[in-house]
């Protein structure tokens, strides 16, 4: 959610209602995060999608449920032998003791700090997550790009 759309799922559900979708992958430098939707719907889901970037709340329930998703990822991604590849890769041409070398997702663990999880550090990670985003989310960092059939100088506008 966010201020402007405190509902969690108001983004999702609107472009859903759209015949859209949307998703987001991090790679090693960046994060892309994309989305499609019904032409008519195109204004209304960039003003959504902007607001994740402009206020999110990262309320409690919001990072325990991307928290347990993030799980999920690592323990598909070590059985994927694309990712294990690349961890090869990693510990022969990563320099010894640099972040390089580590394995390429984050966890429960990783992400909480500890093995066990705790109102506390689940509180930790919330402050964590705002101050990263308060530091790195900011407009001089990020490109936008939006493809629609609209005349530049709207989509301009919308932006």
């Amino acid at each position: 959610g966010s201020t402007r759309y405190p509902q969690e799922s108001a983004f999702g559900e609107y472009i859903a209602r759209r015949g859209g979708a949307s998703n987001a992958y991090t790679a090693a430098e960046d994060t892309c995060y994309h989305f499609e939707c019904e032409a008519d719907a195109f204004a209304g889901a960039i003003d959504r999608f902007s607001a994740f970037f402009e206020s999110p709340t990262f309320s409690a329930s919001g990072v325990g449920r991307e928290l347990e998703a993030i799980q999920s990822e690592d323990q598909k991604n070590k059985l994927s032998d694309g990712f294990r590849l690349l961890q090869l890769d990693r510990s022969v041409r990563g320099a010894p003791g640099h972040p390089y070398r580590k394995f390429g997702t984050g966890n429960r663990a990783t992400l909480l700090q500890t093995e066990n999880a705790t109102s506390t550090s689940y509180a930790s990670l919330r402050r964590a997550l705002l101050a990263f985003h308060g530091t790195y989310y900011t407009a001089d960092r990020m490109a936008l790009v939006l493809l629609g059939r609209e005349p530049l100088d709207e989509l301009q506008a919308i932006s």
